[in-house]
C-alpha cells in the first residue's frame, strides 16, 4: 500500500497527474490495482479497482486516474493486491509512477 500523504488515507491533491503506470511480471495470475479516493466509495467501502495480468515477461501498464473515478484531487492511496486468491502468489513491480 502506498500513501502519498503524511498519514495513512490522508487525501492529497494529485490533480496535475493523469495516470498510474508500472512494469510488472509474475506467475500468470490476474491481480488488482486498487485506488483509494474520497470521491469513490464502492460496495462495502472497497476502493476502485482494475485487473492486470502478471505475465511471465515484463509488461508495461498504464491506467488513467479517471478509470478509478477520481480526478486525483482527493487521492488517498493505492495498492497492488491478490484479491480472493487462495494459496501462494508472486508478482514483481518496477518503475511505479503516478504521472
Amino acid at each position: 500500500m502506498f500513501y502519498p500523504g503524511s498519514a495513512p488515507m490522508e487525501s492529497v491533491n494529485l490533480s496535475n497527474k493523469k495516470a498510474i503506470s508500472f512494469w510488472e511480471k509474475g506467475n500468470g495470475d490476474v491481480y488488482k490495482l486498487a485506488v483509494f479516493s474520497e470521491s469513490y466509495s464502492g460496495q462495502n467501502n472497497l476502493p476502485a479497482m482494475t485487473d492486470f495480468e502478471a505475465t511471465k515477461e515484463w509488461k508495461y501498464y498504464t491506467f488513467p486516474l479517471s478509470q478509478f473515478q477520481t480526478d486525483g484531487s482527493d487521492f488517498q492511496g493505492m495498492a497492488f493486491v491478490a484479491f480472493q486468491h487462495p494459496g501462494n502468489f508472486e508478482f514483481e513491480l518496477d518503475q511505479v509512477e503516478i504521472k
